[in-house]
């Protein structure tokens, strides 16, 4: 029984262990990318904003660089597909993964790709987000409410975050998110819960 229940953490500490920072950057040390495309990002600047992503520790996060990138909706998602499967390293795939389940339903084309993914043995931390991530692209409310208790490899917080940005159309997802929040007082989660329940049931603007 001890074990099932550290093993979340376990999760965590074995991926900080065999990927330490230097590696997070995915063995290379990319040039920043100008401001003027980080602040109106164009099609045209993927080549460059894609070759600028470092790859994610042991959970997905925003950065600058992966935002301009998500902006672009479905014109990143080609690039993005192609990053996925040219990587056998499971912190790019995290990142990778995590950018197209932010693009949500504009990242359909990604399903394929996504979907042999999750049919294959790939680190774990990559392959429960790619599940979160196919959830948000196809709209599957009922997959991503699930994900909101299930812990280890930040799953969850990704599942909460998406939930968010589906605005009102998340709305059958508001009890469960209040539930997280009453039965997670210590949880980091919470604060991305509050925030999506107020992207859910604030009034939608003409």
């Amino acid at each position: 029984m001890r074990k099932t229940l550290l093993r979340p953490g376990l999760l965590c500490l074995a991926a900080v262990i065999i990927c330490p920072a230097p590696l997070w950057a995915g063995d290379r040390n990319p040039a920043p990318v100008a401001g003027y495309i980080l602040r109106s990002p164009k099609p045209e600047h993927l080549t460059t904003l894609v070759g600028a992503l470092r790859g994610s520790g042991c959970k997905a996060k925003h950065t600058e660089v992966g935002d301009a990138i998500v902006s672009l909706g479905s014109n990143s998602v080609p690039s993005l597909v192609a990053r996925l499967e040219s990587s056998d390293k499971w912190w790019i795939q995290l990142e990778t993964v995590y950018l197209l389940g932010l693009i949500g339903p504009d990242a359909k084309k990604a399903l394929p790709a996504l979907d042999k993914f999750v049919s294959e043995k790939h680190h774990p931390l990559p392959a429960k987000n790619a599940l979160v991530a196919v959830a948000a692209i196809r709209g599957d409310l009922d997959t991503l409410i699930a994900k909101i208790e299930e812990g280890g490899g930040g799953s969850n917080d990704f599942a909460i975050e998406l939930l968010g940005r589906r605005g009102p159309k998340a709305r059958a997802a508001v009890p469960a998110l209040k539930k997280f929040i009453a039965d997670h007082p210590l949880s980091n989660s919470r604060s991305t819960a509050t925030t999506s329940i107020r992207a859910i049931t604030s009034p939608s603007r003409p």
